[in-house]
């Protein structure tokens, strides 16, 4: 079975229980915001769809980049596509009454907002670039099975939820985010340096480098997003 097969499979199971759970999770509206007049209007589909257009082609362009070249249709195409998706849902929400647009023009005057918008489009792609390379690495040269690579490449994702649950429980850890940003990127940076010295990817350099180098990148990626997320009004960064 591919690695794709299985990867799917498993965000299924992940992503089945949450969005059945949200159901009961989720409270009601109240007030004001439970009127439901125009409420296909405020959902503002074509805005969520060009924003989810151009991410997903963003990621697959860069997917597909690192796994096959940066001159090649699979990553020129949907790169492009999505650079021209991007201002389009821009100029469209800029359109839009404030009560109806997915992202309304004032909260372009947020304190800190843009440069931390703008820096937050680099926080997927340090997943992306290493995830889909690594898992092919394993699967494809060294013949492993899936399930063998998609547990190699677990310690990622454990990293971020440990990362997350403890700055959730200490937000005060990104109350200032230029403090989270900065070592969070750094770690990031880490752990491809630990990446690059790894030869074979298996046996002794997977635990050297690889293990080591998913951690601590993806720990410090993990408060990067956590601290973009955030998006102080008040708090410089």
């Amino acid at each position: 079975m591919s690695p794709w097969r299985w990867f799917f499979r498993i965000v299924a199971i992940l992503i089945l229980p949450v969005a059945i759970g949200s159901l009961f999770w989720i409270p009601k509206p109240r007030g004001e915001h439970a009127n439901v007049d125009n409420k296909l209007k405020r959902l503002d589909l074509i805005g969520a769809f060009l924003m989810l257009a151009a991410i997903i082609l963003l990621v697959l362009g860069l997917t597909l980049g690192a796994s096959y070249g940066w001159k090649k249709a699979g990553f020129l195409a949907p790169f492009f596509i999505s650079m021209a998706l991007f201002p389009s849902f821009f100029i469209w929400e800029s359109r839009l009454p404030e009560g109806y647009a997915l992202l309304p023009s004032k909260t372009w005057r947020i304190k800190n907002f843009t440069v931390l918008i703008i820096l937050s489009l680099f926080i997927y792609s340090w997943w992306s670039l290493n995830f889909v390379p690594l898992i092919e690495i394993f699967v494809k040269v060294h013949g492993e099975k899936a399930i063998i690579a998609a547990v190699r490449v677990l310690p990622q994702s454990l990293a971020a939820m440990v990362v997350t649950a403890i700055l959730t429980v200490m937000p005060k850890l990104v109350a200032r985010p230029r403090w989270p940003i900065t070592i969070g990127l750094v770690m990031s940076i880490v752990g491809y340096v630990l990446f690059s010295q790894s030869g074979t990817q298996v046996g002794n350099d997977y635990w050297r480098f690889l293990f080591p180098g998913q951690i601590i990148g993806s720990a410090g990626m993990m408060g990067v997003f956590t601290a973009v997320v955030r998006l102080p009004s008040s708090d410089p960064i």
